[in-house]
């Protein structure tokens, strides 16, 4: 009895299946074809991007490993307040953590030297001198880079990139020199000491710090961090390698890079956001009075054209050839 059913069955379902082989069913088929490959497409392009950072989380951290190295063996006991100063660089100087550690152990060798070995004064004019980097760069438009060089090159005793500050002074030992002695005027002035000297780097430092001071340079870079596009944006640069390199440190704080990040992100779209509404806004309230001045200016290039044309000598010049 349940073989008649089942072939009952079977013989009754055949005829009902005569259609499924349509366009229709082969359609539902590729679309469903279509929609996993979709689904594929995007799974791999999310799984390369998590490849992709992960490569630049292992890339970051690993710098960070050799740097934090050397700013351990430079610094020694000031290396807690030099991996601080690090961390809260990219809102104050717009610099990754890696970015600060890099220029601080390229001057730190000159620095202790400068104040006897002391790590902690050592440190904190290192901190001091990447903050007024910093600040002359976003002040004068300057790359920052450049403004880095000429404090190394400042490190070996090399003065012909002081100009590259752009404050006032050329590229010379005598241009330097020049620059503390107004430093120490200014110091003294202010009720400091006002004793630097060229001789050692700490006090070219503190001159220049003298000297930005005075111009009012100081404090531009944090103030850019948050309030002009191209700070934020250079913030936001540096709040993404520091979070690189907290996903893949083992002691990384993950969730205050995050925070800082999101933070950065904020900053950016506050900035950027009314700028484009402008721009947006100016080229729609421009744009009928160009497209009307463009189609008069056309209209007078076409009539001048016309009028100049000798249709008569072309026609002479058509007929003459086909007589030809």
């Amino acid at each position: 009895m349940a073989n008649t059913e089942v072939g009952s069955g079977y013989i009754s379902i055949i005829p009902s299946l005569k259609g499924f082989n349509s366009n229709a069913a082969f359609g539902a088929f590729s679309g469903m074809k279509l929609a996993a490959l979709g689904v594929t497409a995007s799974v791999a392009a999310i799984g390369s991007a998590v490849v992709a950072v992960g490569k630049q989380a292992f890339d970051s951290y690993a710098n960070f490993e050799q740097l934090s190295g050397g700013v351990q063996k430079i610094f020694g006991s000031a290396s807690d307040q030099v991996m601080k100063n690090a961390q809260d660089a990219y809102a104050i100087a717009g610099v990754s953590m890696n970015q600060y550690m890099d220029q601080l152990n390229s001057m730190g060798a000159a620095l202790k030297q400068s104040f006897g070995g002391d790590v902690v004064k050592a440190a904190a004019a290192g901190n001091m001198a990447i903050t007024d980097m910093a600040d002359n760069a976003s002040i004068f438009g300057t790359n920052l880079q450049s403004v880095q060089d000429a404090y190394q090159g400042f490190a070996k005793q090399n003065y012909t990139m002081l100009d590259n500050l752009k404050l006032g002074y050329g590229g010379t030992k005598t241009e330097m020199e020049r620059l503390i002695k107004d430093a120490n005027e200014f110091e003294k002035a202010n009720g400091r000491a006002g004793d630097l000297t060229i001789e050692k780097y700490g006090d070219v430092v503190q001159a220049i710090h003298d000297i930005q001071e005075q111009q009012g340079i100081m404090g531009n870079s944090a103030h850019e961090a948050s309030e002009t596009i191209q700070g934020s944006i250079q913030t936001m640069k540096a709040a993404w390698e520091n979070w690189l390199t907290a996903i893949a440190d083992p002691n990384g704080d993950i969730e205050g890079m995050s925070e800082k990040l999101l933070k950065s992100v904020g900053d950016v779209a506050k900035n950027l956001i009314p700028t484009i509404a402008r721009i947006t806004q100016g080229l729609f309230a421009s744009l009928p009075g160009v497209i009307s001045g463009v189609s008069s200016e056309l209209g007078n290039l076409i009539h001048t054209v016309i009028e100049n044309i000798d249709f008569k000598a072309i026609a002479q010049g058509i007929a003459d050839g086909l007589r030809g």
